[in-house]
């Protein structure tokens, strides 16, 4: 039960820092790499969220899911040079997977 906890307050802080570094570094590199962090903790907390549901909860289960289609959409319009829209529905994904995991 302890172990769960420190990767659950780490998963927090490290979105919360991501997601700050993103919004406040200039340098393209940093930024880059700020952006696919964010990404990919967006799929994660998807995933993790999706497979600690029991599975008679579809509706969860989709709304989880829906949280990290946000991420890949972000990855979208990164493509399409709309870095800001990019960064913003990166950093829902994040924000809006972890209140799913932390409280429903």
């Amino acid at each position: 039960m302890a172990i769960l906890s420190i990767i659950f307050v780490f998963i927090g802080v490290f979105g919360l820092l991501n997601i700050l570094l993103l919004f406040l570094v200039q340098d393209t590199k940093v930024n880059k790499l700020m952006f696919t962090g964010t990404v990919l903790l967006g799929i994660l907390i998807s995933i993790l969220t999706i497979s600690s549901l029991p599975s008679n909860d579809v509706t969860l289960k989709v709304v989880a899911g829906v949280w990290g289609l946000l991420a890949l959409i972000g990855v979208v319009f990164r493509i399409m040079h709309k870095f800001t829209l990019a960064k913003v529905f990166a950093s829902a994904s994040v924000i809006l997977g972890m209140i799913q995991l932390f409280f429903f």
